[in-house]
Order: C-alpha cells, then structure tokens, then sequence
C-alpha cells in the first residue's frame, strides 16, 4: 500500500521523508559533527604517516647528538684528569719535603744563635749544642780558614756529656763542691765528704747502690731545708732560685755516678780537646760528646766559647767555597745572610 501511495503521490512520499527526517535534524543541528576530520581532509593520512616518520627520524637525529655529547664529557673528563695529574706532579716537584722543611727550620735556627742567641741558650747548652754539627762541617769543607783559638781555661770550665749521662758530671769533677750560701750548713758539709768519695768508688768501680742512695737522700734534704728557710724569709728570692738552680744542677751530676761510662769521663778518659774552634769541635763529634749545662759561676766560659765559635763561623762563611752554605735549599728561600 505504502509503495503505491509513493507511486501515486510523490510530493506526500518526500513530505513523509522530510517528517521522518526533521527528528535527525533536530538532534544533530547544523554544522553536522565531522567523523575522522584529519583523515576527512585530501591528503590527511600520508599528512600524518610523514609526520610519524619525521618524528622517527628527529629521535634518532638526537640519539647520535646525545651520543655525540657524552663522547665530548668523556673526553673533557680525560683532559680535565691529565691537568690534575700535571697540577700534582708540579705541585709535588715545587713543595718542599718535610725533611728539607726541618732542615729549613734548623739552618734557621743555627744563623740566629750566630747572631742573636740568648744567654740561657749559651749556658744551658742547647744553643752550643745546634752549632756544633754545623761548625764541624765547616771545619771538614771548603777552603782552610785562620784558626780561632779557645781562650786559656775555657775549657777547663765546660761541662760535657755523651748522651746516655744526659746533665753531665758538672760540679763533681771539680772534687769539692763550692755550695751558695743559702745552701751551706751540716747536710751541705756531709755531701761535700761524700761527693768525692763517690767520684773516687766510680773511677774504680766500687761504687754500690746503698752509699749513691745515701748521696741522693741528702740532696733532697738539702732542698727541703732551702725551702724552709725561704718560707721564714731568711732571704730572698732571687737567693732561693739560686740554690734551688745549684741543687738541680747537682743532681744531674749525681745521677750521672749510676750511668755506665761515667767513669771514663771522671778519669780523663773522654775529655774534650783542642787549642781551637776546628779541633774543639772535630774532636768532641769524633767522640760523641755534648755540651752539658754549665754549672753556676763558670757562665762566662760558655759565652766566651761561643763568641769564637761565632768568629770562626763568620770567617768560613766569608770565605769563597763556603759562601751560601749549607743555606741553599731547592724550592726554599736563600737563608744566608
């Protein structure tokens, strides 16, 4: 029926489409949605595959720059090694060693107690002692220079060592001791019988533990009157430094009596020689000996020593092959004067 009636009547056959139509319109209203627009468009899809090969492309393009790049950070690494290898090599061949800083330090030392030592330096030894190595060498090297000679009895005065006697024999080899005032009394009077007792059982070897205790005992007696004395201002203090220095000094003497080789030097059998600075100073490195601290009252051998054996310095290092010796150090300033 419906076929016929489209036959028969064509305008009502659009109208009836038209009506079936109009609720389509009426959803999806003008401009009607485009489906797959990019690939809608002519050429969209060769648009887009091109697109995705050039994208292709671009990564591996930026893979290789990558590449590239860490290749060059690697190599800047190498550089930047080889320059801190170089830095540590010039760093090493130009900074001093510690061994040629010591001796930097000590040639330091030794041209100031050639020109500006103190007196304790001097009397205690240990100033005499830094010089002595050093003015050896001056009298084994290079050009002979005059003689300086040691002033009669200096040497007479000077109390030396070998360094298992640490303070020397001191006052002892000088047989009876010459006590301070403060000091002199009873206990002073029996150490000055029993000190060169001891010397005398040292030299011969019968010396025994009981009588160099009995020494040691009145020594500290001795120090404890002094401070007793001192404490009922008896004197003063400069007097009690005093004898409290002597006392100090004796000890070190004393206990020297228990070292071995002790009696070597209260026999004459080690001794320190020589008519001058050159043969003072071979002689006592040839026998291992030291400068001690003096012992009060003999301060001015020891700062009349010192004077020649800064005479004699200055003479060799005048002289033409000792110019600039030994204070010329690779990498170091020129500490000669």
């Amino acid at each position: 029926m419906r076929s016929l009636l489209y036959r028969a009547f064509p305008a009502l056959a659009c109208g009836l489409t038209l009506v079936a139509v109009s609720p389509v319109l009426a959803q999806y209203p003008y401009p009607y949605p485009k489906v797959y627009a990019p690939y809608a468009a002519p050429g969209g899809y060769l648009a887009g595959q091109a697109k995705v090969i050039n994208a292709v492309g671009n990564f591996q393009v930026d893979q290789q720059q990558a590449q590239i790049l860490n290749q060059k950070a690697l190599q800047e690494q190498v550089k930047t090694k080889e320059m801190e290898f170089k830095w540590k090599k010039y760093e090493a061949e130009n900074t001093p060693t510690f061994t040629q800083l010591q001796l930097a330090i000590k040639q330091t030392k030794i041209q100031r107690l050639l020109t500006n030592a103190s007196d304790a330096e001097i009397t205690n030894g240990s100033g005499l002692n830094l010089l002595l190595p050093y003015l050896s060498k001056l009298a084994g090297e290079g050009e002979k220079v005059a003689a300086v000679p040691v002033a009669a009895g200096v040497l007479d005065r000077i109390n030396f060592t070998t360094p298992n006697l640490d303070g020397g024999i001191g006052a002892l080899k000088i047989g009876k001791i010459d006590f301070p005032l403060v000091l002199r009394g009873k206990t002073a009077k029996q150490l000055s019988e029993q000190l060169p007792q001891a010397v005398a059982l040292c030299v011969s070897g019968d010396l025994d533990f009981g009588f160099y205790k009995g020494i040691r005992s009145n020594i500290d007696k001795l120090r404890k009157e002094l401070k007793q004395k001192y404490m009922a201002d008896e004197f003063d203090t400069g007097s009690y430094l005093s004898g409290k220095e002597f006392l100090e000094g004796l000890e070190r003497s004393v206990m020297a009596l228990e070292k071995p080789g002790a009696a070597k030097i209260f026999d004459g059998t080690l001794k320190v020689q020589g008519n001058s600075i050159q043969e003072l100073v071979q002689n006592m490195m040839q026998q291992g000996l030291r400068f001690a601290p003096c012992v009060p009252g003999d301060e001015f051998a020891y700062l009349s020593l010192h004077n020649s054996m800064v005479v004699f310095a200055s003479r060799s290092q005048n002289s033409a092959s000792q110019q600039n010796q030994p204070f010329n150090i690779p990498g170091l300033p020129n500490l000669a004067p």
